[in-house]
């Protein structure tokens, strides 16, 4: 199980930081309402556009259940090594600029990715505040005017609340 947590600082920080970040406290299990004990931590690689690094996530495990729950930074998409800001800036670059940040089989993965989301993500929006959203029906415009309201209401905010209300990322096949 994971849990997306916004530490408010930069990956810089959160890197340099390590064990030593100001992780939440967390006592109740959310499968079976039990008691959470630390459970260590585990080393994760995150790719920006700059260079990868390694960084550490720490893991609870429930007293009752055995459930193992990670808590990730916001910046992380879960099952996914780049980091979230690096995967919406390849598909903002491709589907707004017509440019090509990342090899053709990475950038196609995650624009197909994207695609196979947007009836999800448009679901979401009409969930939140965006009752009356209408779209257009190509596919590639529907997928510039959902990039345009992420970007909004940015992307970090996005997705840990779409992954909050939904338990899957906006990336998820």
């Amino acid at each position: 199980m994971v849990i997306i947590h916004d530490f408010k600082i930069p990956i810089k920080k959160y890197v340099a930081l390590g064990k030593n970040n100001s992780f939440p406290q967390l006592f109740i299990c959310p499968r079976c309402g039990d008691h959470l004990i630390k459970n260590g931590f585990y080393n994760r690689y995150l790719i920006t556009p700059i260079n990868t690094l390694i960084i550490v996530i720490r893991r609870l495990k429930c007293k009752h259940c055995g459930k193992s729950i990670s808590i990730l930074p916001s910046f992380v998409m879960p099952g996914f090594q780049r980091s979230l800001d690096f995967i919406f800036q390849i598909i903002k670059d491709y589907l707004i600029h017509k440019k090509k940040s990342l090899y053709d089989r990475g950038l196609f993965f995650y624009r197909n990715r994207f695609f196979k989301n947007l009836n999800g993500i448009a679901s979401y929006f009409r969930m939140t505040k965006y009752h009356f959203l209408k779209l257009p029906p190509s596919k590639n415009k529907k997928a510039i005017k959902l990039i345009q309201m992420i970007d909004y209401v940015q992307i970090h905010t996005f997705s840990q609340k779409f992954f909050n209300r939904l338990n899957i990322t906006f990336m998820a096949h």
